[in-house]
């Protein structure tokens, strides 16, 4: 069982921490995302992470937080500052890496069908080639930015884009379109 603790870290009181027979977790009260873990006796090592949460819904409707982490570097291996400023120019990035690690998403799709597919041939059983005009191009560019994507600048809109839906009596979807992951549809 883990012990987990939240505390402000300094030098002095991260090196004040000893060694239990359980795997201990600090988390810093001054820096999001930064924690340090003490390994129980035999292995005598601290190190430091950064932990953050991924949140999923599940098929019934309820949201549910799983925990991920990334080492940074053993503990006094680099200065507290360093590791905190770390953290602070790279969780951004982690965070969103995560969120797309399932697989490609719908926004993946539309993003490339706008840079590589669009302006190209109507999809036609019979007869010769037909080419899109460069307006209608354009309009379905515009169409899947706004309503897709989400790149407005209408709040009412944005809002009505990112709301949960309610799929049945206490049952909500929450997640946004681009961030669907084609395999789920």
């Amino acid at each position: 069982m883990k012990i987990t603790k939240s505390i402000k870290f300094t030098k002095a009181k991260l090196e004040s921490i000893k060694h239990t027979d359980k795997v201990q977790q600090f988390f810093d009260l001054s820096c999001e995302g930064l924690s340090l873990h003490v390994q129980p006796k035999p292995s005598l090592t601290k190190s430091y992470y950064a932990s953050w949460g991924v949140k999923a819904t599940g098929p019934d409707g309820k949201q549910k937080t799983s925990g991920r982490r990334r080492y940074i570097c053993r503990f006094n291996q680099k200065p507290l500052d360093v590791v905190k400023r770390l953290i602070n120019i790279k969780l951004p990035e982690w965070k969103k890496l995560n969120e797309t690690s399932g697989g490609q998403t719908i926004e993946t799709l539309v993003k490339d069908y706008i840079s590589n597919g669009a302006g190209g041939y109507r999809i036609k059983a019979k007869g010769a080639k037909l080419k899109y005009k460069d307006k209608t191009t354009d309009h379905y560019k515009q169409l899947l930015e706004c309503y897709v994507l989400g790149k407005t600048e209408k709040q009412e809109l944005l809002d009505t884009l990112n709301n949960s839906y309610k799929l049945a009596e206490n049952n909500y979807y929450k997640k946004s379109l681009p961030k669907i992951l084609l395999k789920d549809i």
